[in-house]
């Protein structure tokens, strides 16, 4: 019986440990790249193994990520999510997902590059400053591949009930945010 109840907590310990290695909310956050990095993390992401269909694409949506997605880390480095073209994680990251690399648009906006932004609870502005640089990386670069059609506007949404939608142009995404 003392071997038997021996092996049994030696069981449900080494499976609590390994649960506990398993699980992504522990997992120690992403760090920040520097700001070089990210410009060119941005371009390779854009253009990358990437046939880019110029006549499609019209516009850039900002968008913040559901509530959902904010809570711990995800097992995937990012949401494949098929409403999203590019993601940017809490401390920055940018990644891009399926839907451009296959030039797939949102089925409700058949023109539109949504950039998601993931939503970091309790934070007094968003996006942060280190997602609005990856934000214009991934602006700067879509503008570099897309030039004969100019800059192209943005649609940047708040999140916010209070806060409202804000719209800008490239340039002034650039120029007027850290």
């Amino acid at each position: 019986m003392i071997r038997t109840l021996a092996c049994l907590a030696g069981a449900m310990t080494s499976t609590a440990v390994f649960l506990h290695w398993l699980d992504p909310s522990l997992a120690s956050p992403t760090q920040a790249l520097p700001a070089s990095e990210i410009t060119a993390l941005a371009q390779s992401l854009v253009t990358d193994s990437v046939e880019i269909r110029q006549d499609q694409w019209q516009d850039v949506a900002v968008i913040p990520a559901s509530e959902k997605e904010g809570d711990g880390v995800l097992l995937a480095a990012s949401p494949d999510s098929v409403t999203c073209h590019f993601y940017v994680d809490h401390s920055g990251r940018p990644s891009r997902a399926r839907g451009w690399t296959r030039q797939t648009p949102p089925d409700d906006a058949p023109h539109t590059i949504r950039i998601q932004i993931a939503r970091i609870r309790g934070a007094i502005e968003f996006p942060t400053d280190l997602q609005w640089l990856a934000i214009r990386g991934l602006v700067s670069a879509l503008d570099a591949v897309l030039a004969q059609k100019g800059r192209l506007p943005i649609v940047v949404q708040s999140g916010s009930s209070e806060a409202g939608d804000s719209t800008f142009v490239a340039a002034d995404l650039r120029a007027t945010h850290p």
